[in-house]
């Protein structure tokens, strides 16, 4: 059964009504229905058949809920993927070690407190980058499950640097100099500043995916 415009939008609008607000879920719910209805050329999508194929709204949101931890795992294993296949690159490689050796450079020959702030600048860039991209997607009405975990991975890299920010110094919940601070910060920021361009790659690359699919859907 091939769905009318009309059938689609009855089943579109049944879904947000159960709670489904993301545009991409929708549209995998109603491919798999016609998919299964594709032999009844005969049968009319009522209210009854929507309640039959997707059930109620606990049904609905159980479903949700699954769909969650498979976009989940999906986005967990393409953000630990592009971190390992970034040091399987000799192009990185070659790149990282000169930008490290300047990196060491600049913390031995700047204050410590300065160094710190500037680690939490490079950071603050990043963060900024997702959101103005976040604002840009033109998703704030439509909302896709796919960019929102892969945005989630973003600020999860910028939200974990933060909170060793506030636990490792000299006032946090872990007392160290601001020299043993700084040390730390020398080790561990190159390795965020990676997984901060890997979680990027990921969105970007999901941003323009889905980008597409939408701007392919409102031209139909």
């Amino acid at each position: 059964m091939k769905l009318n415009k009309e059938q689609i939008k009855k089943i579109n609008s049944y879904l947000i009504g159960n709670g489904i607000n993301y545009w991409d879920v929708r549209l995998e719910m109603i491919d798999h229905l016609a998919s299964k209805l594709e032999e009844n050329d005969k049968l009319v999508v009522d209210r009854h058949v929507l309640v039959k194929e997707f059930g109620s709204f606990y049904k609905i949101q159980q479903s949700l809920k699954e769909k969650r931890k498979q976009i989940n795992n999906k986005y967990k294993t393409l953000y630990f993927n592009e971190f390992i296949n970034f040091f399987r690159s000799p192009k990185n490689i070659l790149i990282l070690i000169p930008v490290f050796f300047i990196y060491y450079e600049l913390y031995k020959r700047i204050e410590v407190n300065l160094f710190i702030k500037l680690n939490m600048v490079l950071f603050s860039i990043h963060l900024l980058l997702i959101v103005i991209s976040s604002i840009k997607t033109g998703f704030k009405k439509n909302n896709s499950i796919h960019l929102d975990y892969a945005r989630s991975y973003s600020f999860f890299t910028f939200f974990l640097f933060s909170f060793l920010y506030q636990v490792i110094n000299p006032n946090g919940l872990i007392e160290v100099t601001t020299h043993t601070q700084g040390i730390v910060f020398l080790i561990i920021t190159p390795i965020f500043l990676i997984l901060n361009y890997c979680s990027y790659k990921v969105y970007y690359k999901t941003h323009k995916e889905y980008t597409r699919i939408y701007n392919e859907l409102q031209s139909i």
